[in-house]
């Protein structure tokens, strides 16, 4: 599975995906009993998808923290 964030040129984009990545998180706390079909379905554990949103709310707290903007990331 890959999980790609296309690039966010403006400085205001980073809060917008950082929502983005905790609304991946709150998904899979309120989905927890449909995992096994989705790892079936897109070969990607709750485990994996977790590291990778908790992993991009970090660079997004890190580019707002600096005033920074994204440019592309990627897993």
């Amino acid at each position: 599975m890959s999980l790609s964030i296309v690039a966010a040129k403006d400085v205001d984009q980073a809060p917008d995906i950082r929502a983005f990545a905790d609304s991946m998180l709150k998904w899979l706390s309120e989905h927890e009993a449909e995992e096994n079909s989705v790892i079936q379905q897109y070969g990607a554990s709750f485990k994996k998808i977790r590291s990778f949103a908790v992993a991009l709310e970090r660079v997004c707290d890190a580019a707002v923290g600096r005033g920074y903007g994204l440019i592309g990331i990627g897993d």
